[in-house]
């Protein structure tokens, strides 16, 4: 199962879509932007079924 977290592209700032699994801990991934095609690193903390927490680093 997975959720999506919206978000705005660290270089860009375009809105970006990113499926996450949802499975509970951290998820750590590599997304590139729709837009500018630049990778952005995103981590996730799940608690319960649901996502607690996120950022974004470049």
């Amino acid at each position: 199962m997975h959720s999506f977290i919206e978000l705005e592209c660290p270089f860009c700032g375009a809105e970006c879509v990113v499926p996450v699994d949802m499975v509970e801990g951290v998820a750590e991934l590599v997304s590139d932007c729709e837009n500018c095609c630049r990778p952005f690193r995103l981590r996730a903390c799940m608690e319960q079924g649901e996502i607690s927490d996120w950022s974004v680093d470049i």
